[in-house]
């Protein structure tokens, strides 16, 4: 499986609280509420938006049972001190990253007991910096590496596991303290397992493109004659729309396109925001569309009558087998069907 989730955060409207949420979507939000949309002002290479964390404020998204995770991820912050990243088997906190921005330093919690942390000063305040973590989970042989900018600053061996399993299933990022404000951008979230993107790929971005032109459409259009622009918003918005009920019926969009320059190309992820306005169950698809082929996503069941995202990802080009090129994403088609 190896590449399990990525997010540049690069399409949320400003209230959050109805798209992240706990039917279905690609993330549920804490009990506390939703955090805060970052703008251009203070994202990371001023591109798109992030998403900043103030006190009790956290996101979450379930993953398969997972023996060896890895996350890498832009972190900016000013004041603060708490946890920002954790690995839950179910409702029980495995493994925790904590930041205390008033000496720039990283800790390891197991469950809430510090079991490993970095030298002083080896995060920037105020400025971004680049965070990735690995974690095997056991409880004799388990092991935690954390490295910020390419550099390792944290190495751990021992028991990594508060359960009786040896595996987290959900990742949550934000934060459970108080007096603390963080914001993240550019999410990556990997296992183990395979052999392409199993360990640390160093830092990353996550690019996010829009829909540009109409391949080929059949779900009705909120208004207007074209379907592309009723989607293409920077910040989704929930007042253009298409909709359909017709079983095979499809929308297929060309998008924006990537520099030729671009190197290391990770993995495509399809996202679809929908929302199910009657009853009856409603099944859906994520399409892929490359070299000629077209690719279905697996089918999922939408059950959430606010938006919410699904998501699929390509680590690899299904038509090539092989790494993506800037050539084969600027060919990229993609879109959604009605099961």
């Amino acid at each position: 499986m190896a590449l399990l989730l990525f997010d540049g955060f690069d399409y949320l409207p400003s209230n959050m609280n109805n798209y992240f949420n706990n039917s279905g979507g690609k993330w549920n939000i804490s009990a506390n509420g939703a955090p805060d949309l970052i703008t251009t002002s203070n994202t990371r290479y001023n591109y798109g938006t992030a998403i900043g964390f103030g006190n009790y404020i956290y996101i979450g998204a379930n993953i398969p049972n997972t023996t060896t995770v890895i996350a890498g991820f832009a972190l900016y912050t000013t004041i603060g001190y708490s946890d920002i990243l954790r690995f839950v088997d179910a409702t029980t906190t495995q493994i925790s990253l904590y930041v205390s921005a008033d000496d720039s330093s990283l800790a390891v919690y197991r469950n809430g007991s510090k079991i490993a942390s970095s030298p002083s000063n080896v995060i920037s305040t105020s400025s971004w910096s680049y965070i990735e973590v690995k974690v095997t989970f056991s409880a004799t042989v388990g092991t935690v590496t954390v490295r910020v900018n390419n550099v390792e600053v944290i190495s751990f061996t021992g028991n990594t596991i508060a359960t009786t399993n040896a595996y987290c299933n959900i990742v949550q990022i934000g934060q459970v303290g108080r007096y603390s404000y963080y914001e993240f951008d550019d999410f990556i979230l990997m296992d183990g397992t395979g052999s392409y993107m199993n360990d640390f790929q160093g830092e990353e971005r996550v690019l996010t493109l829009l829909p540009n032109s109409d391949i080929s459409t059949q779900f009705t259009r909120s208004s207007g004659t074209v379907s592309y622009a009723l989607l293409n918003d920077t910040a989704t918005n929930f007042t253009s729309y298409t909709q359909d009920s017709t079983s095979g019926d499809t929308d297929i969009f060309g998008y924006s396109t990537v520099s030729s320059s671009i190197t290391g190309i990770l993995g495509v992820q399809v996202n679809t925001v929908c929302q199910k306005t009657d009853s009856g169950a409603l099944l859906m698809n994520n399409v892929l569309a490359t070299g000629g082929n077209t690719y279905t996503s697996a089918t999922k069941t939408v059950t959430n009558t606010t938006p919410a995202i699904l998501s699929d990802r390509w680590a690899i080009s299904p038509y090539t087998g092989t790494a993506w090129t800037p050539s084969d994403i600027n060919s990229i088609n993609a879109g959604y069907k009605i099961a």
